[in-house]
């Protein structure tokens, strides 16, 4: 290396070779000895990012913006890969603290908020206003998203104010702000939920054919609970914006929706796939060919909810039975690997080992697929379907041989390329339902669900309509559940049952004007609003479950039903009342309560829905003696008995592996064949 001309030709010739663990060796030496020669630093970079080094790449683009401060191309390369730096890193942080002048204040600001350290970050914003107002001005969006996505909503909120004061009437800034004050309201400031409505009404007042006035209406009412007011709005938006990170969202709240036909529920999850799916693609490493039929499988689950989330709770129970000797897990994790890794989280980790688990929420499309492709994964399995932070972009670019989708979300997902989709005969009779998804069902024999309790759970108390002389029933279902036609049927049973009572218990039930909503709802199907009661959340577990002693019986919202809140109240000795629907989501509760022998609770119609309810009001003693005994009958069901569950999966992942085997033989003797012809 006498000079940099041989120093860039040698590096030249490593990045042909493809040997990037050479070449970063080399160009190391190289750039601390010609720091001048821009092209090296240019060259480093795309190394960092051929081998999706996106921290390695953090650190030469702000090593070289150090070196060659008057060049735009470093802040160029951060800026592509900004968002994949999502763990806090201090190394990151003290090379932005090194840069001259303006570029550490920016930078320190960048890095500061991504990793979540506030004051650094205001302190950083300050001086820039201060003595760089320019370089303030022209960074302001960025520093607004990115406080946003950190969760500093009163910081974010400001930047996007002031990005307003140039341009009022800005689109994807008020579709940003309205994000960030929804975000606000729903950790804790529901007030902003509020304030988001007031700037809704004027967009929509003001700019009617505006689609972030659509989507700020849309995102409103989602907020506050109510789909069947927020879909039309969010429909129309993704028709203008059909790229939408939201789009999702929306795909997964089809499923509230009591009358929205099932063949246009499938359109709108594979009208995601058709979209987002062509968008994910990108080449990896080929899928492996090994398809011995009785080796030992290599299983990957997927998942945002390995950790405290009624998803990781299913899963705990069932995926730490596993046969190690049967099957080899991996467990792929798109949670924050310092904040979002809770107790639960350590215990799928410890189970795992650090050999078999992967942290992918800083992982791209390419990255995240090369890890899968790379483990060598038979049988990939999805645990998110549509929910927030799903990843479904691995998913349609085929990063194992099977694919599996399972737990997180009902229904089907649209994906073309995936291939089962785990049900039961009850919640998915054949037939209708397999007309209406993109996947083969793979109908289990025992239900698909199993969970358990931590042992501090309360035991099981007495109806309370042994105390109070009158019936109480509720829900502690997520409030979306509870749409107007699910309120009328309710209403119902207050009509006939003068002296019941209601009570209503789930986070938004914390603001006043939620409540307020309905209660509304109730009032005007004829209930006196003094008969519905309401709780906010509770602040431990434990809590929660002790709440179950104030409901007689629990009442289950119609278009889609409670899973994890109908577990928990048939292990509090809690019967629950469903009626039987059409859809995935509307069946699983009879699934559930026919696993611990209470098909008598699920209605095969309104009618039906009411003389239960009437029938429980007016045998308080049979309602006891069923009390008494329920969480024995669900600890003996398949619902108690994740290990059972475990060995109907690897069954399952059996037999899909051998028709994944002798399909792939019959494809190869059909090749030879038209050779030979």
């Amino acid at each position: 290396m006498a000079n940099s001309k041989d120093a860039l030709r040698q590096a030249v010739r490593l990045l042909k070779s493809g040997d990037f663990e050479q070449l970063n060796k080399f160009l190391e030496r190289a750039v601390l000895r010609f720091p001048d020669r821009f092209e090296l630093w240019e060259i480093f970079y795309l190394a960092c990012r051929n081998r999706l080094d996106i921290k390695g790449a953090a650190l030469v683009a702000l090593r070289c913006l150090a070196a060659h401060p008057e060049s735009k191309m470093p802040d160029q390369w951060l800026e592509q890969i900004l968002l994949g730096l999502k763990a806090g890193d201090d190394e990151l942080l003290e090379a932005a603290r090194q840069l001259p002048g303006k570029f550490r204040y920016r930078y320190a600001a960048v890095f500061s908020i991504l990793f979540e350290n506030l004051p650094e970050g205001k302190a950083a914003l300050s001086r820039l206003e201060a003595d760089w107002p320019s370089e303030m001005e022209n960074n302001l969006k960025r520093f607004a998203e990115l406080a946003a996505g950190a969760g500093f909503f009163e910081e974010a909120e400001k930047l996007f104010w002031k990005l307003l004061e140039r341009n009022p009437l800005a689109p994807e800034v008020l579709r940003q702000l309205v994000e960030n004050q929804l975000g606000w309201g729903e950790k804790g400031n529901p007030e902003k939920i509020f304030e988001t409505q007031q700037l809704a009404e004027l967009l929509l007042r003001r700019f009617p054919e505006m689609p972030e006035a659509w989507f700020a209406m849309g995102m409103f009412w989602r907020a506050v609970s109510r789909p069947e007011r927020s879909l039309p709005f969010l429909m129309k938006y993704f028709e203008a914006r059909p790229e939408s990170r939201w789009r999702s969202g929306l795909a997964f709240d089809v499923a509230y929706m009591e009358d929205m036909p099932q063949a246009e529920v499938l359109e709108i999850r594979r009208s995601w796939s058709n979209f987002f799916g062509a968008k994910a693609k990108v080449s990896g490493p080929p899928l492996h060919r090994d398809r011995n039929p009785n080796r030992r499988l290599r299983i990957g689950y997927v998942s945002p909810d390995f950790g405290r989330h009624p998803v990781g709770h299913f899963a705990r129970t069932i995926l730490l039975e596993h046969d190690r000797d049967a099957v080899e897990v991996f467990f792929y994790s798109h949670r924050n690997r310092t904040s979002e890794f809770d107790d639960v989280s350590k215990v799928f980790f410890e189970w795992a080992g650090e050999s078999h688990w992967r942290w992918i929420k800083e992982a791209d499309n390419l990255r995240l697929l090369k890890m899968v492709r790379e483990d060598r994964i038979d049988i990939l399995v999805d645990l998110a379907g549509h929910s927030m932070n799903n990843r479904l972009d691995v998913f349609c670019n085929r990063g194992a041989p099977v694919q599996v989708s399972w737990l997180g979300a009902p229904g089907t997902t649209g994906v073309v390329e995936m291939d089962y989709r785990f049900s039961d005969a009850i919640v998915e009779p054949e037939g209708e339902s397999d007309r209406h998804s993109s996947e083969k069902i793979w109908r289990l024999p025992n239900g698909f669900h199993a969970i358990t309790f931590p042992e501090a759970t309360p035991e099981p108390s007495p109806p309370p309509m042994l105390e109070n002389g009158y019936i109480t029933f509720g829900s502690f279902n997520n409030a979306k559940k509870l749409s107007a036609e699910t309120i009328a049927l309710w209403a119902r049973i207050m009509q006939e049952i003068p002296n019941a009572r209601m009570l209503l218990k789930h986070v938004t039930m914390q603001n006043f004007t939620n409540r307020e909503m309905f209660r509304s709802l109730f009032v005007l199907e004829g209930v006196d609003p003094s008969r519905i009661l309401f709780q906010g959340p509770t602040p431990w577990r434990e809590d929660h479950f002790a709440h179950y002693s104030k409901l007689d019986v629990a009442l289950d919202p119609l278009a889609y039903n409670g899973t994890t809140t109908t577990c928990e109240a048939l292990y509090m000795g809690v019967p629950v009342l469903t009626r039987t629907g059409t859809t995935h989501a509307s069946r699983v509760s009879s699934s559930l309560l026919h696993r611990v022998g209470l098909d008598g609770w699920a209605a095969a119609s309104d009618d039906h829905f009411i003389r239960i309810a009437k029938a429980a009001a007016a045998k308080p003693e049979v309602l006891a003696s069923r009390r008494a005994s329920l969480r024995s009958a669900y600890l003996a069901s398949p619902l108690g008995r994740g290990r059972a569950l475990a060995r109907d999966l690897e069954s399952a992942y059996r037999d899909m592996w051998e028709i994944k085997c002798a399909e792939e033989i019959r494809n190869s003797n059909n090749v030879k064949k038209q050779e030979i012809t």
